[in-house]
């Protein structure tokens, strides 16, 4: 196995501040932080700038009294037995999708809930769900303006920066049965952007907690352990890297399924996924689909999953019914943060004693059943469906551990030279009868038709090189990336509550004052990269209502007042006693000073505060609070103006990574270059030969796609497009080439 791609180097003080001796920065390993990045919570591409602003549910009060939505009962009628006809398939529906549209000028309601911010907000319930998802359409967004999807367990942001150019947003399953969509315009925007939420999904199936089984004499933790293992051990980590989970939002329903990225012959790193056909069977299917990226049980309890590394939309390739597989190409180069591993493939047909699938159970965190016995070809027919082709699948006949479940659909059949031989097609396996699972045959699924869109090879094998097998790789493994924590206090230095001293409660939380915002200002030599945020809890009341908005400031005048770049929600339910980790998503590059901020929400009783330094003098502080419209140092308010810090600790990592895909070869010339408004490629291609081109930003994020099949020139117009790099890419069939431009 190769060794990890971050190093964490020997840790030092970096400078001095302040006459005690304090240091304003503070570099030391922290386990923990190394423990979270290393399992995937962060991804990697440079952010965007966000304007400031928080959402209403930083206000528990504004939140409680949104008037609320409340979907038909017809979905509460929809149960797990009603849609069990469909586990032949192992792609059952977890959700009812709501069509609709509803936009800020026909529902919802606009108020001024603050001075620099017109809010329109839309609430929707829907009891019994286990969670709730929105699907956006048609989404345009003005600079400074903001979209939330969020309820009282989670939050999702998008910004103008963000969204694609299909216009399509999408969310994960929120947990809970209540969600809200929120759009905040600053009253300076002559206009406003439009978007149309196009369905909500309600969650009749728990997707949250691994499947429960009939067997009732041993514990649901036990049945987990034997049913649905962790991915443990090294020997198919890598593998695990490879495997999505993939929600597909259809017209009335919204399917789980699992997915794989894997390698092509060219090892250019196209995004490409395997899946299963009756997951994604259409472009419609694509464009509407959500895969995640490293959603484990990163302690492997149950009880700590991220969705964060998720990207929407995939480009529709091939697919064929008869075999039950389906290639799709990301919208998006998986970047960094999120650890993609691109899995190798084996056509040969040998090598099948021992195979693995690694899958998402009903859409649970990721699993893994083993088999010791050969794989054998197999027809695999679905009841009341139409004929599969003969001999185009691979019989598992017994799992010796684990089995699989609807929403493993599409897993990749590894063997044990983690090669991909298969995916999943469906079967009959359960905990109690863990046999007779069906995968499709990559052997036969290469070209089982003459036409592209019904084969893999040409687009795995794009040059027909003939190869039987190819190894997988990670696109980002020969970067060494130094990695630190940065605090502000010293590891000799006691960090506790300091009671609150014109009344109840704390310094660093709440008190009777209701002082809800605070920041930590951290200070960086150079560029370096903001990878995730500690904070160090003392005290937490899980039970009440509301959480906690965390930010990170630019920073304007030495306060924590400049441009937020990047904003996350946390209810306190879901937080530590004692340590609370957030990864950034994605990482932000940062220079000189910035502010790591929270904002709690209130409630009438203790809910929260950070531990914080012992007070110390003045020209040590770090920590700010917001005291009306205005932050202040801490030193305004604390006993004899004496400074102290907060219980917040930033990882940082000294080296950027590169963003978009590598290529073979930069031979296009572009005129003029830099450019303002039109762009001249000229290809060096020959003849009438067919290309794709995409132009991705330096975050990975496709920003336009064109297909030609003539003319070696081709004409970009960047009207509209931000200022800053961008990355021409074109493919033949046989060859990648790329080249960069700057639109000023």
């Amino acid at each position: 196995m190769r060794e990890p791609y971050f190093h964490f180097s020997t840790l030092h003080r970096s400078k001095s501040a302040g006459q005690d001796g304090y240091p304003s920065l503070r570099f030391r390993a922290t386990m923990l932080c190394a423990m979270f990045i290393f399992n995937g919570m962060c991804c990697a591409a440079q952010a965007q700038s966000r304007d400031v602003s928080l959402p209403l549910i930083s206000d528990l009060k504004i939140y409680q009294d949104v008037p609320a939505l409340s979907l038909a009962d017809s979905v509460r009628t929809r149960t797990a037995s009603t849609n069990r006809a469909a586990d032949d398939s192992h792609s059952p529906e977890v959700g009812y999708t709501f069509s609709m549209t509803l936009t800020p000028d026909n529902a919802g309601v606009w108020k001024r809930y603050r001075p620099d911010y017109d809010t329109w907000v839309l609430k929707v319930n829907s009891p019994g769900a286990y969670g709730m998802a929105a699907l956006l359409t048609d989404v345009k967004l003005l600079p400074g303006e903001k979209l939330y999807v969020y309820n009282l367990n989670s939050m999702r942001t998008l910004v103008s920066d963000d969204v694609s150019d299909t216009g399509v947003w999408l969310t994960n399953f929120l947990k809970g049965d209540e969600i809200v969509i929120e759009f905040d315009v600053p009253v300076s925007n002559a206009k406003r952007g439009a978007f149309t939420i196009a369905g909500i999904s309600h969650a009749y199936r728990d997707v949250f907690t691994a499947p429960a089984t009939p067997n009732q004499s041993i514990s649901r933790t036990q049945q987990e352990d034997t049913c649905y293992p962790c991915v443990e051990g090294t020997f198919w980590q890598d593998d695990r890297r490879a495997v999505i989970r993939i929600m597909v939002f259809r017209s009335n329903a919204a399917v789980v399924c699992t997915g794989a990225l894997i390698n092509n012959a060219e090892r250019n790193q196209r995004p490409y996924v395997l899946t299963a056909q009756h997951c994604i069977g259409s472009q419609f299917d694509a464009s509407r689909s959500i895969f995640t990226f490293n959603y484990d049980d990163l302690l492997c309890d149950g009880s700590t999953v991220t969705e964060d590394n998720a990207l929407v939309g995939a480009n529709y390739k091939a697919s064929l019914y008869e075999h039950d597989f389906s290639l799709v190409e990301l919208y998006t180069v998986p970047p960094l943060g999120f650890k993609p591993y691109y899995s190798g493939w084996d056509i040969s047909d040998t090598g099948l004693d021992h195979v693995s699938c690694i899958h998402h159970p009903m859409g649970t965190p990721r699993k893994i059943s083993l088999s010791n016995d050969a794989v054998t070809p197999s027809d695999f027919e679905v009841p009341s469906g139409q004929p599969r082709a003969p001999d185009a699948f691979w019989r598992v006949t017994k799992w010796d551990l684990g089995v699989t479940n609807g929403g493993s659909s599409g897993a990749p059949l590894f063997n044990l030279d983690h090669h991909i031989i298969g995916s999943l097609a469906g079967g009959g396996s359960t905990c109690s009868f863990p046999f007779n699972d069906f995968f499709q045959r990559l052997s036969q699924s290469w070209t089982p038709a003459p036409e592209l869109d019904q084969q893999l090879k040409y687009w795995l094998d794009p040059r027909s090189s003939g190869i039987q097998t190819l190894d997988g790789f990670d696109p980002y493994e020969t970067l060494n990336v130094s990695c630190d924590t940065a605090a502000n206090f010293s590891a000799a230095e006691p960090m506790n509550l300091i009671p609150y001293a014109s009344g109840k409660g704390y310094f660093s939380g709440y008190n009777s004052d209701g002082i809800a915002s605070y920041a930590e200002r951290f200070s960086s030599d150079g560029k370096k990269l903001l990878t995730g945020i500690t904070l160090l809890t003392s005290s937490l009341n899980v039970h009440a209502p509301g959480g906690l908005v965390v930010s990170v400031n630019s920073g304007k005048n030495g306060l924590p007042e400049g441009t937020d770049l990047f904003q996350t929600y946390i209810p306190y339910i879901q937080m530590s006693q004692e340590v609370n980790y957030v990864g950034l998503h994605p990482y932000l590059e940062v220079e000189g000073d910035y502010f790591i901020t929270y904002t709690m929400t209130y409630s009438e009783e203790d809910t929260f505060a950070l531990a914080q330094a012992p007070w110390r003098a003045p020209a040590t502080n770090t920590a700010y609070v917001k005291l009306g419209s205005g932050w202040a140092p801490m030193t305004q308010i604390s006993p004899g103006g004496m400074g102290t810090s907060l219980g917040i600790e930033a990882m940082v990592c000294s080296v950027l990574p590169s963003g978009p895909p590598a290529a073979t070869a930069t031979e296009i010339d572009l005129y003029p270059n830099p450019t303002t408004a039109t762009i001249i490629a000229r290809l060096p291609l020959h003849g009438d030969v067919p290309f794709d081109a995409a132009v991705y930003n330096p975050q990975g994020r496709l920003v336009a796609s064109y297909t030609r099949s003539f003319d070696n020139n081709l004409i970009i117009s960047t009207e509209g497009w931000s200022g800053g790099l961008y990355i021409l890419r074109v493919s033949t069939s046989s060859q990648t080439y790329s080249a960069r431009f700057v639109k000023n």
